[in-house]
């Protein structure tokens, strides 16, 4: 059999690989889980998990790289004094023999191998167990097995932030506010094992769990066995519930002047608290509301001014209302053009790093020309241009 085939994974695979093509090719082709694919499926599932036993090992994967499978039925593995040379100095058969282990013992070992948990009878609760590999035979023992489930910190990883967006005006961001926000987040809180009563009464009980995953963090079914007495094994079917309640808190949001559109400010911890994992923080993205008169370009705001051709010519003097709610003067001297721009430093937008400093306030003219003039109109326009 061509195993790296088997697992879809090419020669030069990782463990990594191995594993991941492995959970979800088992997954797929196990009797449990593929119930019509009858005697197919059966021997697709002991196809898969020895080559997944023979390629996780690097002893096995080494004699069956260089020997093919052959090689595990009758070579020793490279190195070994054992071998017994030819005449041509190859090397020849020898007493070393690979036997395949049980499909299901694979299986469970492997998924078993991120949560396994036992029922400690005399404390009527569940605790992390003690494991032997079904592929190396070594015993492994959870490093929080002292501890109660979910206790242990250490190895949790933390989930991305839950991102919300915070729509302000241009006056928030220019002058800075304070908003109370109420969240709502999704808390994990006690898990529940559900057991058939006489089980418990069992005495010397070890349950031994294979954890798999079959909706959401809300609810995971299991499948496990009880062995217990003179180590007869009883199928159980065990569910267990995670229950999560949903809280609702009310933060105070601080935006400071000068923030812009993507501006990000984070709270630790107030996302999602998920099963298995580190609670997630909660970040507010800022967003900006269109403004009716202000546009913000970089650190300048930009205002367009619709004046009418007479104060284009003979000047004018216009009053902007600020974002800060001040009213600014503004002298219109010079005759203006159409799309003319008049700068003012320091009245745009609040230069964050640079405490007290602004960007340029511009204005932009739009000249509005009369629909229509009169002929006296047009005179007197000619005899004041002089010609």
């Amino acid at each position: 059999m061509d195993y790296y085939n088997i697992l879809k994974v090419n020669r030069n695979a990782t463990l990594e690989d191995l594993k991941k093509s492995y959970r979800r090719l088992a997954r797929t082709w196990h009797p449990d889980k593929n119930p019509t694919g009858g005697a197919e499926a059966e021997a697709r599932f002991k196809q898969i998990t020895e080559a997944y036993e023979v390629l996780s090992d690097p002893e096995k994967r080494a004699i069956y790289d260089q020997y093919g499978e052959e090689g595990l039925k009758g070579m020793p593995p490279p190195g070994s004094q054992s071998r017994t040379a030819t005449a041509s100095g190859s090397s020849g058969p020898s007493n070393f023999r690979y036997n395949p282990s049980d499909p299901d013992d694979i299986f469970n070992e492997f998924m078993a191998s991120n949560k396994p948990y036992t029922f400690d009878q005399d404390r009527r609760r569940f605790q992390p167990a003690h494991r032997t590999s079904a592929v190396n035979g070594r015993s492994e023992a959870s490093s929080s097995s002292q501890k109660e489930p979910g206790t242990s910190t250490s190895h949790l990883e933390k989930p991305p932030p839950v991102e919300k967006t915070l729509l302000c005006t241009l006056e928030e961001l220019y002058n800075g506010t304070k908003r109370k926000m109420k969240i709502t987040r999704n808390v994990a809180k006690s898990d529940r094992w559900l057991i058939n009563a006489h089980v418990l009464c069992i005495t010397d009980v070890k349950i031994i769990l294979n954890m798999s995953q079959v909706a959401d963090n809300h609810f995971v079914g299991l499948r496990c066995c009880v062995q217990y007495l003179a180590h007869l094994i009883v199928p159980l079917h065990v569910i267990f519930c995670r229950k999560v309640e949903v809280e609702t808190e009310i933060l105070q949001v601080e935006v400071l002047p000068g923030w812009k559109k993507g501006t990000k400010m984070t709270f630790p911890n107030k996302g999602d608290t998920l099963h298995g994992y580190l609670p997630q923080d909660l970040t507010f993205v800022i967003d900006m509301k269109p403004h009716d008169t202000y546009t913000l370009e970089g650190n300048n705001l930009l205002v367009s001014q619709e004046i009418p051709l007479v104060d284009a010519l003979a000047g004018t003097t216009i009053n902007l209302r600020t974002l800060d709610g001040r009213s600014l003067p503004v002298r219109v001297e010079e005759v203006v053009r159409p799309g003319q721009e008049i700068v003012i430093e320091n009245e745009g937008w609040p230069i964050r790093k640079e405490p007290g400093k602004k960007g340029s306030l511009r204005i932009r003219f739009d000249v509005a020309f009369p629909a229509r003039l009169s002929s006296s109109q047009r005179a007197a326009i000619r005899r004041i241009m002089g010609s």
